[in-house]
């Protein structure tokens, strides 16, 4: 009952159970033993072999379920571990809330083994950080951590936690989220509305942010009604949108002069749910071409202030996009359902470091082709994989054809790191498994990103999770290859961009996961159809053509 003090411990598992999490992802130490010894037993220890796939699990369950997922890290050098991982999530505003361990309180002005400024250290990439001073405030923080990583611009959070005020005395706390903020005022978005009707040439550009308030019908409903050309926004870590849809053309560009020239055919456009406009790499010109308006429905204030040129609304998105929606009424009698998802998806522009156009072609070997050409690996992923799966994206020089045949049919089926750092696709697909036992979980990753977080393929198999990951295999850093090729050839060779002798077959055996190797078209359709089936998780390597086409042409 409240009001009655309990031990912190308990205290802490009272609060998780209340907020039904009900996995805590981790790798422990010696200041966290106090924490899970005797854990809860409606709380399932996910144990990670490295705190960049703790945290990165974690990660993937947020982005899929919706809600927020628990990490618990060692101490300082766990944190270090972990922040590569950290910043991923920052980047894709995943409500993450992250504990670590601390040394004994007692002794902390000694600066013992292990100790160290952690709530400092982790301050730059949550939205929140914090040590409690007193063991009885640990409940209360921990439910701070909470609220602030669901409050919409949604984010990690830290809270570190001395190992001593585990088994001290605290008051249970009643959770409860923030009241969210209101949407648009209804002139506002009747004003919105009308600007879209009259336009010429209407866009939609949509981001993360809409999955993450529960928008994306709405934004289908506000799409079709006004008939809109809709766009995901550029490198999006997920699209807010159907990718089958017959009103869908493809993610932005992200190089700020092929943005400009998608965008120059359209008078009025409307971005929600993301960022105007991430880009890459250096380019002077202006993303958003003379003569057009620009509309930015956002709830992130940062987001709101970058904005160059246009109006930007800081609001509730769910609520916006319903009342946009509302007034643009129902959609013409002749909008046709989306499109076959056996077919590619449409093509936003071709720019440097777009994969989309510059690797787009028909199944089959070219010329010269040393391997298994992407088009005939993507194409035969397409026949295999489940519409209403999850597909956790780490493809990188592979993005644009992964993406153009693999659909995106329904919200919060879709992941990929925000911030392109690597190691996102294997640890994600744990969370994202976790979050959704019943689905079918696709990771897909480049062989170079495989490395990062190889320990993530023993926690599949050691939580029995049917995973079926693939291997793009081009043995080696393609993207760095072809983006030397194209800015800096001149300044002569660049070291370490090729991997080779990677034997991910015999790795993922060594890990416990069944896996297979493809080195011909012919043999795909066999060696997926088997790992597909499979019940457990399932590796497949599908050496590629390492003479592909620069990526940047």
């Amino acid at each position: 009952m409240r009001g009655a003090h309990m031990r912190v411990r308990d205290a802490i598992f009272q609060l998780l159970a209340e907020r039904k999490v009900g996995q805590l992802f981790g790798n422990p130490g010696s200041t966290e033993l106090t924490l899970i010894a005797g854990i809860s037993e409606h709380l399932r220890y996910v144990l990670c072999l490295h705190e960049a796939v703790a945290v990165g699990a974690a990660t993937g369950y947020s982005l899929v379920s919706g809600r927020p997922g628990v990490v618990n890290l060692h101490t300082l050098p766990g944190l270090g571990n972990a922040m590569g991982a950290i910043a991923t999530a920052r980047a894709n505003k995943a409500p993450v809330v992250i504990t670590a361990g601390q040394q004994d309180s007692r002794h902390l002005r000694h600066e013992p083994l292990l100790s160290g400024p952690l709530a400092e250290v982790a301050a730059p990439l949550v939205k929140w950080s914090h040590q409690p001073v007193r063991a009885e405030d640990v409940p209360m923080a921990l439910e701070r951590a909470f609220r602030v990583a669901v409050t919409p611009p949604t984010g990690p959070t830290f809270l570190s936690l001395p190992m001593d005020f585990l088994e001290r005395e605290a008051e249970p706390v009643v959770p409860a989220d923030p009241v969210r903020a209101g949407g648009l005022r209804p002139a506002t978005a009747a004003a919105v509305v009308e600007q879209l009707r009259a336009a010429r040439s209407p866009a939609l550009v949509t981001g993360a942010g809409v999955e993450a308030a529960g928008a994306w019908d709405d934004t289908v409903r506000l799409a079709e009604a006004l008939s809109l050309a809709v766009y995901a926004a550029p490198l999006a870590s997920q699209f807010g949108f159907p990718t089958g849809h017959q009103r869908f053309r493809g993610p932005l560009p992200f190089h700020a002069g092929r943005i400009r020239a998608t965008l120059e055919e359209h008078d009025v456009v409307l971005v929600v749910g993301a960022p105007v406009f991430v880009r890459y790499p250096y380019s002077p010109e202006h993303v958003v071409p003379e003569g057009t308006s620009l509309v930015l429905i956002t709830d992130d204030p940062d987001e709101a202030a970058r904005l160059e040129g246009g109006t930007g609304y800081v609001v509730d998105l769910h609520d916006a996009v319903a009342e946009l929606a509302d007034h643009a009424g129902p959609a013409p009698v002749s909008v046709a359902p989306p499109a076959d998802h056996a077919a590619p998806a449409p093509v936003a522009g071709s720019p440097p470091g777009d994969t989309t156009a510059s690797t787009a072609g028909s199944p089959g070997p070219q010329p010269g082709a040393v391997g298994i050409d992407l088009a005939s690996a993507c194409a035969a992923l397409a026949r295999h994989r489940r519409d209403d799966g999850i597909l956790v994206d780490e493809s990188i020089s592979s993005g644009g054809l992964v993406r153009r045949f693999l659909h995106v049919s329904a919200p919060r089926s879709y992941a990929r790191s925000a911030n392109g750092g690597l190691g996102f696709s294997l640890p994600a697909a744990i969370g994202a498994q976790l979050a959704r036992p019943e689905a079918q979980v696709l990771a897909v990753v480049g062989d170079g990103a495989a490395m990062y977080a190889p320990q993530a393929l023993w926690t599949l198999a050691q939580q029995h999770l049917p995973v079926t990951v693939v291997v793009l295999n081009n043995g080696g850093y393609k993207i760095l290859r072809d983006f030397h090729a194209r800015t800096s050839a001149h300044l002569g060779s660049v070291p370490g961009l090729s991997v080779p002798d990677l034997d991910l077959v015999g790795l993922a055996a060594s890990l416990g996961v069944a896996s297979s190797r493809a080195e011909r078209a012919d043999e795909l359709d066999e060696v997926l159809a088997e790992a597909f089936a499979a019940s457990g998780p399932h590796l497949v390597d599908i050496q590629l053509d390492t003479t592909a086409p620069n990526v940047f042409t």
